[in-house]
């Protein structure tokens, strides 16, 4: 903070000014007029850049410090903000107003999850085989031409089972 006691008020001052902080009329601060030339400028940032170092080499500020024309590289900002359109500005009215009104907001719901499996391959090999017993005992049919599915059905389930349970090799990965 010692170092600071050497920089004057006027070179802040010109400083922010040049950096089009503040201008000369939004201030009380006289400017030094030494300092409206491209000389004085430049001293006036090497000033700054003097006290910025003296702060590092006395461990008042951290090493990696930005320099002085880091400080005052206005262009090189990134914008954190954009001005809203129209439309988004009618869009955040409005959901301020539903949501005052304690109206159902459909954009705060939480997503729905995905489904889950109703079941595995096994468990609905096991289930076709209750439903094959239990039309069995039913008369008509619409339940034999319906069984008559079921043996395909099977295979298909079963050949889905033994393909699972195979063990596959780095060949077959990159093959297909």
């Amino acid at each position: 903070m010692e170092a600071w006691a050497h920089v004057s008020k006027s070179t802040v001052a010109n400083c922010w000014k040049h950096a089009d902080i503040l201008s000369c009329e939004d201030q009380n601060t006289p400017v030094d007029p030494a300092l409206n030339n491209d000389s004085g400028i430049t001293n006036a940032i090497s000033e700054l850049q003097g006290a910025l170092d003296k702060l590092s080499v006395q461990h008042i500020a951290p090493k990696n410090v930005p320099t002085v024309e880091e400080l005052l590289e206005v262009d090189g900002e990134i914008t954190t903000e954009a001005e809203w359109t129209d439309t988004e500005i009618l869009e955040q009215v409005d959901f301020n107003r539903r949501e005052a009104n304690g109206e159902h907001i459909p954009e705060l719901d939480e997503p729905e999850p995905e489904p889950e499996l109703v079941m595995s391959r096994s468990e609905a090999c096991q289930a076709l085989a209750k439903l094959d017993r239990f039309f069995q005992s039913c008369p008509g049919d619409n339940f034999a031409q319906a069984r008559a599915l079921f043996p395909k059905i099977r295979n298909e389930l079963r050949r889905d089972i033994n393909e699972s349970l195979e063990q596959a090799d780095i060949r077959k990965f990159f093959s297909q």
